[in-house]
């Protein structure tokens, strides 16, 4: 295959892997594995052919690092629910242990304080406002 016919076929892949707005973008992130792993490959293609001239290398491995970064890193977590989850719950227990340290030690915390923590957590958080 000749020098010509090799950056055809790299454009191809790149045009294919080119995301063309945000409503491509969104139909991508709804499942990116076959996207990422279709990018994956044409990277690993273009960096790993020995006859491709280092300009040429470089710049389509630069439009598919671009292609990549704008889907990697919605990949794994599509509107960061289960973080949002996460730092809810740390939240509340960091308020726990507060309360804990504040308290004199007279005060026990009991099954009935929890919901109040909840809720005056929710009102600092402004979760209550989703």
């Amino acid at each position: 295959m000749d020098y010509l016919s090799r950056l055809l076929e790299y454009s191809s892949l790149l045009k294919e892997l080119e995301i063309g707005g945000e409503e491509h973008l969104k139909v991508i992130l709804k499942d990116p594995s076959a996207y990422l792993r279709r990018a994956e490959d044409a990277q690993t293609m273009i960096s790993s052919d020995r006859f491709l001239a280092g300009e040429d290398k470089e710049r389509m491995l630069e439009k598919i690092s671009v292609y990549l970064e704008r889907v990697k890193p919605n990949a794994g977590n599509p509107g960061n629910k289960g973080e949002n989850e996460s730092l809810y719950t740390l939240a509340l227990l960091a308020m726990f242990v507060i309360n804990m340290l504040k308290s004199d030690g007279n005060e026990k915390f009991t099954a009935e304080s929890v919901p109040a923590f909840k809720d005056e957590l929710e009102k600092i958080l402004g979760k209550g406002k989703e």
